[in-house]
């Protein structure tokens, strides 16, 4: 018997060490769930606040730590109140889901209808990772889309302006563009009316001026049509101007011939005893100066022929080394011509380039050419230099004359 309860102590002492080693365990496990629960719980009011942001709903003030402690549901029945929570955030995740997918099914008819080109797709536009960068095409599409319309209305409004209507650009891009255009509309109705209407007279006008042409549809040929209506016209006038001009000069010319004719007689009979009287005076004249009444001659033109064949120079100077000559003939030079018993001095007009001939014994019937064709290079006051020939420069002396070559 003693055995016995010894055995019995033995193991009521080894039991008593496993409920204790037990019950430690199954505090600290408690402890885990305790703290995993308190982390679900600030994870679901978390996420209702995050649905609940700029979206009307009001899911945090049911989903929250406070309805979802465990110290709530001690009990098992109280379970069924926390699915209640619990299944409005399922609700609104559900809810936020079908509202992504119509904004994913509107971004995907905005993108169709601006034109896009390579539409995402479904799967593209929800997913996570995806979404960003092809919200972000369509935004550029859409982007793009603007500025092409926004080019067209502008080019339209400058257009416009060309036929005198200023179009309202903020009524086209953002009000009824049907209402903006209907006034340019009507400009144009009234400016392709004017136009017909301007056919119609200008193949009249074609046909009366005789011209062949014919304003069709073509622009060119109304074109055409005009400028032949206007070439017709312009002749027209032209000859119309031409033939009152002359009917005006010849009016003209009747009153001065019979003006001539009327004065005639008189004009004659003046110009007679004017004329008289000039002859008496140049007779009076002549006799002054000694010169013959029935001769006269008349003064020679500063670089007249008559002057420069009165030139006879002398050859002052001769370089060999550089083959030209000096001769006392420059700007300042003159000569004689009398006229009566008064010597009148003309300027022979020596200039640069002027060909002269180099004689000697001028004055002496054996007179001899020396060098012909001699070039003027340069000229002062009262000499200039005379380019010689090297072949010849050698025959020149000084004192030789120097007169004007006729035959150049």
């Amino acid at each position: 018997m003693k055995v016995f309860n010894i055995i019995l102590s033995i193991f009521v002492l080894l039991l008593a060490i496993a409920l204790a080693v037990s019950s430690f365990f199954l505090y600290e496990k408690r402890e885990l769930m305790l703290e995993g629960w308190g982390t679900f719980s600030e994870t679901a009011q978390k996420t209702a606040e995050t649905m609940d942001k700029q979206s009307g709903t009001k899911l945090a003030e049911t989903v929250n730590t406070e309805n979802l402690d465990h110290t709530k549901y001690s009990e098992y029945e109280n379970l069924e109140s926390m699915k209640d929570i619990l299944k409005e955030l399922t609700e609104g995740a559900d809810n936020l889901m079908r509202q992504r997918d119509q904004y994913v099914k509107v971004f995907r008819q905005i993108a169709l209808d601006v034109d896009m080109k390579g539409i995402p797709a479904n799967d593209k536009m929800t997913g996570i990772e995806s979404s960003d960068t092809e919200i972000a095409k369509v935004e550029q599409a859409v982007a793009n889309f603007k500025g092409r319309r926004d080019k067209l209305v502008n080019a339209v409004s400058g257009s416009s302006r060309i036929v005198g209507v200023n179009l309202n650009v903020n009524e086209m891009k953002n009000g009824d563009p049907g209402k903006a255009l209907a006034v340019l509309n009507t400009k144009l109705k009234s400016m392709n009316d004017q136009l017909n209407r301007y056919k119609s007279m200008a193949n009249e006008l074609a046909r009366l001026s005789g011209n062949s042409a014919n304003v069709g549809d073509s622009l060119t040929a109304a074109i055409q049509t005009t400028d032949a209506i206007k070439r017709s016209f312009n002749e027209l006038q032209r000859k119309l101007t031409d033939t009152q001009n002359k009917l005006q000069s010849a009016n003209r010319q009747i009153a001065q011939l019979q003006n001539t004719v009327s004065n005639r007689d008189s004009n004659i009979s003046r110009l007679n005893q004017n004329l008289n009287t000039q002859k008496q005076e140049n007779t009076v004249l002549k006799s002054i100066i000694g010169m013959d009444a029935e001769n006269v001659e008349k003064p020679w033109k500063a670089g007249g022929e008559e002057a420069r064949k009165a030139v006879a120079a002398k050859v002052i100077e001769i370089n060999e080394r550089f083959g030209f000559i000096v001769v006392d003939l420059g700007t300042l030079s003159r000569v004689s011509q009398w006229l009566g018993n008064k010597n009148n001095q003309v300027d022979p007009k020596i200039e640069k380039g002027m060909k002269l001939n180099i004689v000697r014994d001028f004055d002496t019937p054996d007179v001899k050419l020396i060098v012909k064709g001699a070039e003027v290079t340069n000229v002062s006051d009262r000499c200039s230099i005379v380019e010689v020939p090297a072949d010849s420069i050698a025959e020149v002396k000084v004192g030789d004359t120097v007169i004007v070559d006729f035959a150049q």
